[in-house]
């Protein structure tokens, strides 16, 4: 399952390069590369690329750093919570992770299920910076921006539904795979 998730998150990336820069490369190559577990990192690999096509070769994804990553913080923040709550309503435990393993953080498989939707935070932070012509601050305003990504349309198992519906789909998709029930994970394309 992570290397599925994984794929997902270097796809939906990939997609939004393609609509802010209109230059992907090299991120396709990267999704067939992951092997299960991820042992090479290719999720880092590609996410170092990632960030300088998007933000410019200056940048440094560091959630203690201001700017542009206190705005990234806070929208997966806000997706992070979304996620854990339909884990909780699927029935399974947020604490137990597929990838992520800490014994003092309680949401590790909400940290595991949030990779593939980090994109749609990816976006909007994007689109907040490139509006302003001085570095915007985390206004109630712009948390507002933040927050309407969970209400935005993305599609999961052929339907078309707001990523906060389409979540409980997911964590309900997870959630079979682990009891046997179903051999692929759906995860909401962006």
């Amino acid at each position: 399952m992570w290397k599925t998730i994984v794929q997902a998150k270097i796809s939906e990336q990939a997609k939004v390069l393609l609509q802010t820069t209109q230059d992907n490369s090299p991120l396709p190559l990267y999704i067939e590369r992951v092997k299960s577990g991820d042992p090479e990192n290719i999720e880092a690999q590609a996410a170092r690329i990632y960030w300088q096509k998007l933000f410019g070769p200056a940048f440094r994804r560091d959630k203690d750093i201001p700017g542009i990553n206190s705005f990234l913080n806070y929208g997966y923040a806000v997706i992070r919570a979304a996620v854990a709550r339909a884990i909780v309503g699927s029935g399974l435990h947020p604490s137990l992770g597929l990838h992520h393993h800490n014994q003092y953080n309680s949401l590790c498989l909400a940290d595991d299920l949030v990779e593939p939707l980090r994109p749609a935070v990816d976006i909007k932070v994007y689109e907040i910076h490139k509006t302003q012509t001085v570095e915007p601050e985390l206004t109630p305003d712009n948390k507002k921006v933040l927050l309407k990504v969970l209400s935005q349309d993305c599609t999961i198992n052929g339907q078309t539904l707001p990523l906060m519906v389409a979540l409980h789909h997911y964590a309900a998709s997870i959630k079979r795979v682990i009891s046997g029930e179903d051999k692929g994970v759906e995860i909401p394309e962006l």
